[in-house]
């Protein structure tokens, strides 16, 4: 979706752009459309005069889609920025989707999840053993917050990070790469798995992710009970599996990047329900960039 900056448009040329923004010729739009997202973050300010002022209903709503269209691509070139260093910052990536998302929120968001980054950080140390970072944020994550997983909200809005923080129960899902963020802060790498529509968490030792083999599934299921974020089924199931020797059946070993993108494709899928498609569209682009990484 990024796109290659054009000459700056003069006045007189940018006036009689978003003129055209009121034209209901669908050809016309899409020419009109193209000329003003070659020219990037600089034009937002007057199409937000045209949402402010206009008194053409179809100009409004064209310059909203535009608006949010070039603020996507903003989050798309931080994003590749990130990839071609080699790696993704997962909290700013799903803070940038808050506040392209639900802008209200954003300042709200930011402040929660920094002040529990800063509240772990003072409460472990460096000589802390993993699994005592891990019981560490735990008591603070589920005791102390109650942070809770709910399957399936009901509206697109329950995926959003405004939502969970707020309410304290969201999707698993999101829960998952939170919780992975906040370890990522003191140093602490969680392998994650697939397990149906959830990602759960094993640490294994070691400082890197990889896609570990089985054989350390049974250092996962040690830690089941200190740092896994399922539902009392799913969590079951689980088990069941584990006991009966088979839970390479329902255990897929992720990378970060897979892991985001099952975040990012359940979101796509909430957003298309509640008819948000223009969301759900650009999100695919995201989606495409992260499969396309390797970590």
């Amino acid at each position: 979706m990024q796109r290659d900056i054009e000459k700056r448009l003069s006045e007189k040329e940018l006036k009689a752009i978003l003129k055209l923004l009121e034209d209901p010729d669908p050809y016309v739009y899409e020419h009109v459309k193209e000329v003003i997202l070659s020219q990037g973050m600089e034009i937002i300010g007057e199409l937000q005069l045209v949402n402010y002022s206009s008194e053409n209903e179809l100009a409004r709503e064209r310059s909203q889609t535009l608006i949010k269209l070039i603020e996507f691509d903003s989050i798309m070139n931080r994003f590749k920025m990130h990839k071609q260093e080699g790696e993704i910052f997962l909290m700013e990536l799903f803070l940038d989707l808050q506040k392209w998302l639900e802008p209200r929120y954003a300042d709200f968001v930011q402040e929660r999840f920094k002040r529990l980054e800063r509240i772990i950080w003072l409460e472990t140390n460096e000589t802390d053993t993993p699994l005592d970072k891990i019981r560490t944020l735990n008591r603070l994550f589920f005791d102390i917050y109650s942070y809770k997983g709910l399957l399936d909200p009901v509206h697109w809005r329950s995926y959003l990070p405004a939502s969970l923080l707020r309410s304290y129960r969201a999707s698993a899902l999101f829960l998952s790469l939170f919780y992975i963020a906040l370890l990522e802060s003191v140093g602490v790498l969680l392998n994650p798995f697939a397990a149906g529509d959830y990602i759960v968490l094993a640490y294994s030792g070691k400082d890197f992710y990889e896609r570990i083999d089985f054989t350390h599934v049974h250092f996962f299921i040690a830690l089941m009970e200190e740092a896994v974020i399922l539902e009392p089924e799913a969590l079951q199931k689980l088990l069941k599996e584990y006991n009966a020797g088979n839970a390479e059946n329902i255990l897929e070993p992720l990378t970060m990047p897979e892991a985001i993108s099952l975040y990012i494709t359940n979101l796509q899928i909430a957003l298309e329900k509640d008819n948000k498609i223009l969301f759900s569209n650009a999100l695919s682009n995201l989606y495409n960039e992260l499969i396309k990484w390797e970590a």
